[in-house]
Order: structure tokens, then sequence, then C-alpha cells
């Protein structure tokens, strides 16, 4: 009886399914590093996006308060002087002045919150522009609390500063504390224009 004749065994091909699912685990590696990269860059946009908005409120802040003291120097006190009289001057700019130093304190808290959050850390608060900022709300906060308190007692004593001899000790005192108020307006505005500057020279 003849024996079968038996053919060398030849391997097996893989078939082409076999190949697409070798190469899945590629395929996958891709697509989780595809949707990574698309989290991420999602991610980047948004702090972008948030990043100008905190930069903005900085700006908005300290240029209001800096602005909001220029019109007040340049055209308020000049104007309530030239067309009113000195007592009628003098309740004008102290009324415009305590709603300046609160738009001041509003400002300085916009600022400094929306500058830890640009960087994300208390530490940012001793950068040069936020420790100018901090100094301009204490200057502010020592006029607004120790300066015009005492100055207004001292117009109701008097009942009128202009009346009132040059001489009389409360109208010495007046005049003093007004010297003050008017340096620490000024350091004011001095500190917050070079606050403005720095903060123009951050990098995005």
């Amino acid at each position: 009886m003849p024996v079968p004749l038996i053919s060398p065994a030849v391997p097996k091909k893989c078939p082409a399914a076999c190949g697409l699912f070798e190469a899945q685990p590629d395929a996958r590696l891709r697509v989780s590093l595809f949707l990574v990269w698309r989290e991420r860059t999602r991610w980047i946009a948004r702090e972008a996006g948030m990043n100008s908005v905190l930069r903005f409120a900085r700006f908005l802040a300290l240029g209001a308060w800096v602005g909001s003291i220029l019109y007040f120097v340049a055209v308020v006190t000049r104007g309530a002087f030239a067309v009113l009289t000195r007592d009628q001057a003098g309740a004008l700019i102290g009324f415009t002045l305590s709603g300046l130093h609160q738009l001041g304190i509003i400002a300085a808290i916009v600022f400094l919150i929306a500058t830890i959050g640009l960087h994300m850390s208390f530490k940012s608060l001793g950068r040069p522009a936020a420790l100018g900022v901090t100094l301009m709300l204490l200057l502010t906060l020592e006029s607004q609390r120790m300066v015009i308190p005492r100055m207004d007692t001292l117009r109701r004593e008097m009942g009128s500063v202009e009346s009132t001899p040059p001489t009389d000790p409360r109208r010495a005192e007046f005049d003093r504390l007004h010297g003050v108020s008017v340096d620490l307006e000024a350091g004011v505005l001095a500190v917050g224009l070079v606050a403005l500057f720095l903060i123009s020279r951050d990098r995005p």
C-alpha cells in the first residue's frame, strides 16, 4: 500500500486581521497621545485666557486709580478754587478726596488679588509692582483714617477756615495737616506711576 506523501511543514501565514491586531497597540498609543495633546492644548488656551483677564484687571485697577488722582489734581482742585469760595472748595475737595480714597482701596485689593492669581503664589506680592501698590494702599489708608478725619474736626470747630486767622492754633494745625495730605497724595501718585510702568514691562 503506497505511503501517502506528507508535505513538509509550511509555517502558517498570519492573516491580514492579525497584522491589524498587532498594529493596534501603536494605534492606541497614538490616539492616547493625541487626546493628551488636545487636552493640554485646551488647558493652555484656558490658562492663557485667564491670564489675559488677570493682566487686564491689574491694568484697569491701577490705571483707573492713577488716572483718577491725575484728574483730581489737575481738574477738580483747580476748578474748585477757581469758581468757589475757599470754604466751599475745601468741602468739595474733602468729599471728592474721600471718594478717591475708596476707589484706591478697591483698586489695590483688585490688583493684589489679580497678581496672586496671575502668578499662582502669594510670593508674587513681593514683586516690585505689588510692593508699590501695597505702599500706595498704606498711604491712602493713613490719609483716609488719620489725616482727613482730623481736618474735618478742625473745620467744624473753626466754622470757616477762610475767616480764621493763620495765627489760630486750629488753623495752623489744619494747614499742617493739609500739607501732609498733599504729600501723601503726591507719594501715592509717584509710586503709582512707577508701578504702572513696571507692570507694562511684564512679559505675557
